[in-house]
C-alpha cells in the first residue's frame, strides 16, 4: 500500500485538505512527474474483451478515477479499446463494465487498494 493514497483520502475529507490537494496536483502529478518537466508522454492502448458489455470505462490514478474521462469504444466484436497519453510512471487502474468495477483479466500485475480489493498496475517506461 502506498502512503500517498491514504494521504489523499485524508485530505479530501477536510476543506483545508482539498486546497492542499489541488495545490499538489498543480505542482506535481501523483506519480511524481512534474507537468512542465519535459518528460515525453506515451500513447498507450488499453483493451478489454467483453462481448456482452454495453458500456466500458477506463479509470485509474491517471484520470483521478473519473469514469467519464476515458469511456472505451468497441472496435471489434467484443473488444473495447481506449488510447491514453500519459507520462512514464506506475499507475493503478480498473475498468467499469456496465456499472461494475472490474479488474483487467489480461494483466496479472496488481496491488491491494484501500477498499480491500485490488487494482491492476500499468508501468509506462
Amino acid at each position: 500500500m502506498r502512503p500517498w493514497k491514504l494521504w489523499v483520502i485524508v485530505l479530501e475529507i477536510s476543506p483545508i485538505g482539498k486546497k492542499m490537494l489541488l495545490n499538489n496536483r498543480e505542482d506535481k502529478s501523483m506519480n511524481g512527474n512534474s507537468p512542465k518537466s519535459g518528460v515525453k508522454k506515451r500513447r498507450i492502448k488499453i483493451c478489454f474483451v467483453g462481448a456482452s458489455a454495453k458500456t466500458v470505462s477506463l479509470v485509474g490514478d491517471f484520470n483521478q478515477w473519473d469514469p467519464n474521462r476515458h469511456p472505451m469504444k468497441m472496435r471489434k466484436e467484443g473488444t473495447w479499446e481506449k488510447i491514453i497519453v500519459i507520462p512514464p510512471g506506475r499507475y493503478e487502474y480498473k475498468f467499469i463494465v456496465d456499472g461494475t468495477w472490474e479488474n483487467d483479466p489480461q494483466n496479472h500485475d496488481s496491488c491491494y487498494n484501500v477498499f480491500g480489493t485490488s487494482n491492476n498496475i500499468l508501468t509506462v517506461s
